[in-house]
């Protein structure tokens, strides 16, 4: 999804033809979400071709005279060589730069990624590396352009991760605050980036012990995922909702809420994957606690099958059987309670380096 300003850079340039090398003036737009260049006629006009750029993408000036020309510069990618010439030094040396932080962004990314991954793998000094590849990822885009989408990204990267972790709180709410001007811009406010980090902010003053702030932004949140779609992202907000509705002590909305959230998950068409949000378990906890509903145990139940996929040592799984525990336990089913407990505990004997849960 593209909502907003899907670009970062944009303007006229004189470029030259692939085939015919004749030259002409074309509207072109730097796209930062995908890496693409796109030629139009005119602006706001239909696009007449577009070139993928990527990691290893160059940019340098160019001695216009063969052409007669000015200001001149070239990019080249593995697919092709675009001549192009500039109206001034300054709009020139702008444009340079703009394509010249592609191969960098495109770092930038892999870093952030790389950072997720490592967070979920179990293994001893998992966390610390993925903390410290997000850290990477941040200082490498610190310098690009103060528009780039990707700053926003590496910020709200390792805002999530800070959060998830609970390793500095307060330096994830200093990195949420400057991210997400910059994602609202980026990205538009309905876009899944933009979302999903107020979300994660969300949960992050929940921890902090604001649920009245967790609330008005998850109820923004809800809002504009339901004018998107009704699907599993928008069945997950609605259980984060309810979670802190739960927080507040307001247990009628927190089970009415919940409710909604189960319902928009049933008539969706999710696979295994989309089970795995974190809100949703966590929430059925709150309500099997506000009014003894086996039904929440009975959606951590689902959770619980879907996270198996990943292995039964594997964190996400292990906490959920916890969850799923606790629900029985705060339901009246003590027993039950007791032996997923039991199987959590000789899961984390036999896991490798899984004390530190």
């Amino acid at each position: 999804q593209r909502m907003a300003a899907a670009h970062f850079h944009s303007g006229h340039l004189v470029k030259e033809g692939k085939l015919f090398k004749t030259w002409r003036k074309r509207w072109i737009v730097l796209d930062a979400l995908d890496n693409k260049l796109r030629y139009f006629e005119v602006k706001d006009g239909k696009m007449k071709r577009e070139l993928a750029l990527d990691g290893d993408t160059t940019c340098e000036l160019l001695d216009g005279s063969p052409w007669m020309k000015t200001h001149c510069f070239s990019v080249v990618t593995p697919e092709r060589t675009l001549n192009c010439s500039a109206s001034s030094e300054e709009d020139m040396n702008a444009w340079v730069g703009a394509v010249q932080s592609i191969p960098k962004a495109v770092k930038v990314r892999e870093l952030s990624d790389r950072a997720a991954v490592l967070i979920s793998v179990p293994l001893p000094d998992s966390v610390e590396r993925g903390l410290a590849s997000a850290r990477e990822a941040l200082a490498l885009a610190a310098s690009l352009p103060a528009n780039h989408p990707e700053l926003a990204h590496a910020r709200l990267c390792l805002a999530t991760l800070l959060t998830t972790t609970r390793s500095n709180l307060p330096e994830a709410h200093t990195l949420f605050m400057a991210g997400l001007p910059l994602a609202l811009s980026a990205y538009g406010p309905s876009h899944p980036v933009y979302l999903d980090a107020c979300e994660h902010l969300s949960f992050l003053y929940i921890l902090l012990g604001y649920p009245d702030r967790a609330q008005k932004v998850l109820e923004r949140v809800v809002a504009l995922r339901k004018k998107v779609a009704l699907d599993a992202r928008t069945a997950r907000s609605v259980s984060a909702l309810a979670g802190a509705e739960f927080c507040l002590g307001r247990l009628h909305s927190c089970e009415e809420t919940l409710r909604l959230a189960l319902n928009i998950l049933r008539d969706t068409d999710a696979d295994k994957t989309t089970l795995l949000f974190p809100a949703s378990d966590a929430v059925a906890c709150a309500c099997a606690a506000a009014c003894k509903s086996l039904e929440a145990t009975r959606m951590l139940d689902v959770t619980l099958l879907a996270r198996r996929s990943l292995g039964d040592s594997h964190i996400s799984c292990v906490t959920s059987v916890v969850r799923l525990a606790m629900a029985y336990r705060l339901a009246g089913d003590v027993p039950k309670a007791a032996g997923l407990l039991g199987e959590a505990l000789l899961t984390l004997r036999e896991r490798r380096g899984g004390g530190h849960i």
